[in-house]
């Protein structure tokens, strides 16, 4: 499997642990821009650094702020 230079290893790591990272962050407020957490994948993947930035979503009235995964890369080397 090829990987995107931007994303890291982003592509190969399973959803479960993605969502278990973006879990982990505070809860997203507008001013911030990005942040980073460690999580341990899978004995193949080992630990992952997994980072995000907030992103806001406006429909009309109703504004919606949260965590996005744009890139992962490995935590121990």
């Amino acid at each position: 499997m090829t990987t995107d230079p931007d994303n890291g290893i982003l592509a190969q790591v399973p959803g479960q642990y993605v969502a278990a990272a973006l879990q982990l962050l505070p809860p997203p407020v507008a001013g911030e821009v990005q942040a980073s957490v460690e999580i341990d994948c899978p004995p193949e993947l080992g630990r992952i650094r997994i980072h995000a930035e907030v992103v806001s979503w406006r429909r009309g009235k109703a504004a919606t702020v949260f965590w996005s995964a744009v890139r992962a890369d490995r935590a121990d080397g």
